[in-house]
């Protein structure tokens, strides 16, 4: 006897796989249904050594202030990294 379970997705990964299921009968004229797709797609996840590296494990341990350099936010100040020291020290 398989055991089943259920797991709860966002929204948007429900409107996501809907499109995928509307596009692979579009395409290729066969239905999947969304537990055939989900495990398959579980499946190669799992069994690809870079996706778990790149893409599950990169938010896991990383420093927030590293996450914020990456990833700058736009304050809409303009200034020179030169006069840096003379504003913050006054020199």
């Amino acid at each position: 006897m398989k055991k089943v379970s259920t797991v709860k997705v966002d929204k948007r990964i429900l409107k996501l796989l809907d499109r995928f299921q509307a596009e692979i009968l579009l395409k290729y004229g066969v239905k999947l249904d969304k537990k055939e797709v989900v495990e398959k797609a579980v499946e190669w996840a799992l069994t690809k050594k870079e996706f778990i590296r790149e893409v599950l494990l990169r938010k896991q341990g990383k420093d927030k202030m590293l996450d914020l350099l990456e990833k700058p936010i736009d304050w809409g100040i303009e200034d020179s990294s030169i006069n840096i020291d003379k504003h913050l020290y006054g020199e």
